[in-house]
């Protein structure tokens, strides 16, 4: 279902719509099954772009020796698991739980993939990066070749 993927105002909308009184025989009535059809579009559409974005951006390319590395992809790609675990709120909390707003949305989409190309996981080296201090040292060792935060 992808969760984490909807804004807090588009689950208030989804819960409306499934709250609503089915039509006649039970199926949803019109207008509700074409926003709900419309909502997922979107949601889709922001995952795709996120991934299409993650794809093409270099910027992360200093981070391109570790993440060529297939046990530092898988290594921090659980990590990415664990953050986006943690960040049930989707940043919108400012806690220091989870991810931060910059890296909320992009960090569930590497989390859900399932597995981080190179590229991909240059974005996830970078973002766990600046997350460090909430991964287990062990972890931050198979990930960056040091536990020090």
């Amino acid at each position: 279902m992808k969760a984490w993927a909807w804004s807090r105002r588009k689950r208030d909308v989804a819960a409306a719509l499934l709250a609503e009184k089915p039509g006649p025989g039970g199926a949803p009535r019109a207008a509700a099954a074409k926003l709900a059809r419309e909502m997922v579009a979107e949601v889709d559409a922001a995952i795709e772009a996120v991934k299409a974005r993650v794809a093409t951006d270099q910027s992360h390319s200093d981070w391109l020796a570790r993440a060529a590395d297939e046990d530092v992809r898988g290594a921090v790609h659980y990590a990415t698991q664990i953050l986006s675990d943690l960040d049930r709120d989707m940043a919108t909390v400012e806690n220091n739980i989870g991810w931060s707003k910059a890296h909320s949305h992009t960090g569930h989409v590497l989390a859900a993939l399932p597995e981080l190309s190179i590229i991909e996981a240059c974005h996830a080296l970078a973002a766990v990066w600046r997350h460090r201090r909430q991964v287990r040292p062990e972890l931050l060792r198979r990930i960056y070749g040091t536990e020090k935060a």
